[in-house]
């Protein structure tokens, strides 16, 4: 991550700069952009359930980004006039490697191949799923632009 994205994550989302922190060295070496639109006014509170949910998530995220590619990660609180503190929604959006072309070199770990319809319904997205059901957060992941990109949002119920 570059040195505005830390600044950006740190005074706004230090949750997230913690989890994607995690990975940072991965993130540097295969030149993974992060990009921000974080509403400065969104508090999350965080809680053990919802950090293991997102952790997953960022997981599933790395797994499957291609090398060089762009993250889009953007946040808003609540526009209703009253509402309770944390109330908002997040997204995240990023493209997916693709189906795997038969070779007989061997392919790297990472990103896993696959379209997005195959990735949306794959074990680590129904895992995601579950750890998202037992925090206050409704939780969506699904397939966009026919099939090479993710778009995975949460929002507080």
């Amino acid at each position: 991550m570059d040195d505005q994205t830390h600044s950006t994550l740190n005074r706004f989302c230090p949750w997230l700069e913690d989890i994607l922190g995690r990975s940072e060295a991965e993130i540097r070496a295969r030149r993974i952009v992060l990009r921000l639109e974080i509403d400065r006014d969104f508090i999350v509170e965080q809680g053990f359930e919802l950090e293991a949910a997102l952790v997953e998530l960022c997981k599933l995220m790395i797994e499957t980004v291609p090398d060089g590619c762009e993250v889009y990660f953007g946040s808003a609180r609540s526009s209703a006039a009253v509402s309770r503190l944390g109330a908002g929604h997040w997204s995240a959006r990023w493209q997916v490697a693709g189906e795997a072309v038969g070779s007989t070199i061997a392919t790297r770990l990472r990103p896993r191949p696959g379209g997005a319809e195959r990735h949306a319904k794959s074990s680590r997205a129904n895992r995601v799923r579950e750890l998202f059901a037992k925090t206050q957060w409704d939780f969506s992941l699904e397939a966009l632009d026919e099939g090479s990109e993710l778009l995975a949002w949460a929002s507080l119920r």
